[in-house]
């Protein structure tokens, strides 16, 4: 877990949410795992869920486009399912990016 990750999910502790870190979702016939959610939180009083992935890497917006796309449908299909089942009727799930960018100079 990287310190962004942390930071978020102190915050929405605090806040109150149920919070789920670096959980995998849709075991594979073959082994292994589809995919790792970073933060997922849940909070029982506002009925939000919300789903976290930040990032600190330094590769290309091409490469983080693809990699977050395939994150978020993840998110999509696996969190009510797997996750949090129990969530009847279901929330809106909000999905969020975290980048961390320092520009030239």
């Amino acid at each position: 877990m990287t310190h962004l990750e942390s930071l978020i999910a102190e915050y929405l502790e605090w806040q109150g949410f149920l919070v789920m870190k670096n959980r995998k979702v849709g075991r594979l016939k073959h082994g292994g795992w589809e995919m790792e959610l970073d933060i997922i939180g849940y909070s029982p009083q506002s009925n939000e869920l919300v789903h976290y992935e930040p990032s600190i890497d330094a590769t290309t917006w091409d490469k983080r486009e693809l990699r977050y796309v395939k994150k978020f449908e993840a998110g999509r299909k696996y969190i009510l399912s797997e996750l949090f089942p129990w969530l009847k009727p279901a929330p809106k799930l909000q999905q969020f990016g975290v980048f961390i960018t320092h520009p030239k100079n």
